[in-house]
């Protein structure tokens, strides 16, 4: 399919905001299940800048929105935050110098074309075992969300199930709308009605010059680098496979009309992110199948809806400034937990699409391997293995590769 000009796309972006604004708005809030919880994380443990990081983001789900034109995510990389969260002790600076350093091997990749020839060799029965596998992890990691927050859960999950066949009905929107007042009812409550300046929820900002304050590499270098490698190592399978390799065959499978976007184009886009991010302090991001998923789920059909939601984030980042860590800590996790989950089933949905009795064997054969380890690259390994043993038993053709 011929790429289409920028000028192209974001026509294509306007088209579609005009034609339907509710389920653009809806659909760039699919992704707030995994996004909120994560940098809320990190920022609370000040591993990240928070206004950094929504100024950044914001800015990436603007450049990718209007090149790609389709709702491309920008969200955490989860192996790196998952390390950040698990060690007490880590260096500043590391979680942005691990992204750093998967930024330049995506660099590397893309630019030798080493990442378009290892994509062109990874059967579809596989990349669809990623799919599903990130999907069931993506289920799992929502079921704290849920149980923390139960009756929020159930409330937020009836009128999904009563507009389920309507799947332009905006509910990622609406429900969103609902947990932003009751968590602004939450935190007036929890200040008691006040309305000094200090407990207030009026915007502003607390510390103007840590946006910029923050470089990667500290004075220990060597500790620092040892826990970015890593922590680097342990990512990047993951950013390969889910943010490059399935997020190309995702976007083919649901946005038929545009052309996807190739794995050297979003390698590139990975590598810029994290390059430039790491510097002021944000934190590691990467496009991912199960953000796709979710956004397309809650209505998203061109890039417009990830820049309205860049925008959004730009000023909110701007504007409010560190104010949001105290708001997102009183965000219902249930509502989030419930969204999670409906990212997770349409990412499983399209894990499954198009698969033969073979290719279904190897798909759940990957997705086992990923969940059973909690790693992507234990998941492809398993898959290939497994596809090129039954290819040979079977005498059949390898499993068609996915188009780089």
């Amino acid at each position: 399919m011929t790429q289409l000009t920028i000028a192209a796309v974001n026509r294509r972006n306007l088209e579609t905001l005009r034609r339907s604004p509710a389920a653009e708005i809806s659909g760039a809030l699919g992704d707030l299940g995994t996004f909120i919880p994560l940098t809320l994380a990190l920022a609370l443990r000040g591993s990240i800048d928070l206004r950094a990081t929504l100024v950044t983001s914001g800015v990436f789900n603007i450049v990718t929105g209007g090149i790609f034109g389709v709702p491309l995510p920008v969200q955490p990389m989860k192996a790196i935050v998952a390390a950040s969260l698990a060690k007490p002790n880590l260096p500043d600076g590391a979680p942005q110098a691990a992204g750093f350093l998967v930024g330049a091997a995506l660099l590397f990749l893309s630019a030798t074309g080493l990442i378009r020839a290892l994509a062109s060799r990874v059967p579809v029965p596989v990349v669809r075992g990623i799919q599903l596998g990130t999907g069931v992890m993506l289920f799992m990691s929502s079921t704290p969300l849920l149980i923390q927050s139960r009756l929020v859960s159930l409330f937020a999950a009836l009128p999904l199930l009563l507009t389920f066949s309507f799947r332009q009905f905006p509910y990622a929107l609406v429900v969103f709308l609902v947990g932003a007042a009751i968590g602004v009812v939450t935190l007036y409550r929890s200040q008691g009605g006040r309305d000094d300046h200090h407990d207030s929820v009026i915007p502003g900002w607390s510390s103007p010059g840590s946006f910029l304050g923050w470089f990667p590499f500290g004075d220990d270098a060597r500790d620092l680098l040892e826990e970015a490698l890593e922590m680097a190592t342990a990512q990047l399978p993951l950013t390969l496979l889910n943010s490059v390799v399935a997020v190309t065959a995702l976007s083919a499978d649901l946005f038929p009309d545009v052309p996807p976007p190739t794995t050297t184009a979003l390698g590139l886009s990975v590598a810029a992110m994290n390059l430039l991010g790491a510097w002021v302090g944000a934190m590691p991001v990467c496009h991912g199948a199960g953000g796709m998923a979710g956004q397309f789920r809650f209505g998203a059909r061109s890039g417009a809806s990830v820049m309205m939601l860049g925008v959004v984030k730009v000023l909110s980042g701007l504007v409010f400034g560190d104010v949001l860590v105290r708001f997102l800590g009183v965000f219902p996790e249930g509502i989030l937990g419930v969204m999670l989950v409906v990212a997770a089933v349409e990412l499983c949905r399209a894990g499954l699409q198009g698969l033969g009795e073979e290719g279904l064997e190897v798909a759940l054969m990957t997705a086992a391997g990923m969940v059973a380890m909690r790693n992507a690259a234990v998941g492809f390994v398993v898959g290939m293995v497994w596809e090129r043993v039954g290819r040979a038993r079977d005498g059949g053709e390898e499993g068609r590769p996915l188009l780089a």
